[in-house]
């Protein structure tokens, strides 16, 4: 049977193995890389090696709409296969430029009760909430982010941006 002498010693070097393990394996990561371009270049990579983003760098800055919010944007109505879609407009929503949605910047758009046939192509303001859905396709699923409309479109005119527009985009 152990005391408790016995089990604050066992503690001990089990404490002191898994910190030395953890110290070891953290400098074989940093001098096993191969990258040595650090913030400076503005590419978002640790200057001391790996792949781990400093905050306000290229990294981090682009995101997507998250389920359930609200926000304001400024795009147009367009139709695929007879179903409406939101085209952001990503030179007023650049926080919106991630890597999937600078290939396809558009959003399906919820069914509501405004008629989106009227706006169509024009460049109007939408006040929408963002929903999230898993949905299946032929070779996996995919998360999709759905509008659905809280109101009216308002037509639009570039002029009108202001500076927080363009940054926040979120009400």
């Amino acid at each position: 049977m152990k005391t408790g002498g016995d089990m604050k010693k066992i503690t001990k070097v089990t404490l002191g193995v898994f910190l030395l393990s953890f110290l070891f394996s953290g400098v074989s990561f940093a001098l096993s890389s191969d990258n040595t371009q650090g913030p400076e270049q503005g590419d978002g990579v640790n200057p001391i090696g790996g792949e781990i983003p400093f905050p306000f760098q290229a990294m981090n800055q682009k995101v997507e709409l998250a389920d359930g919010e609200k926000y304001t944007l400024i795009g147009r109505v367009v139709f695929e296969l007879g179903e409406p879609y939101f085209n952001v407009d990503l030179e007023l929503h650049p926080w919106l430029a991630n890597q999937k949605r600078k290939d396809r910047p558009i959003y399906p758009l919820i069914a509501s009760t405004v008629n989106w046939d009227s706006f169509e192509g024009q460049l109007v303001q939408i006040f929408v909430e963002a929903k999230g859905s898993v949905l299946l396709g032929l070779e996996k699923e995919h998360y999709e982010i759905f509008l659905k409309s809280i109101q009216e479109p308002v037509p639009y005119k570039k002029e009108e941006v202001s500076e927080g527009e363009r940054m926040g985009g979120g009400r």
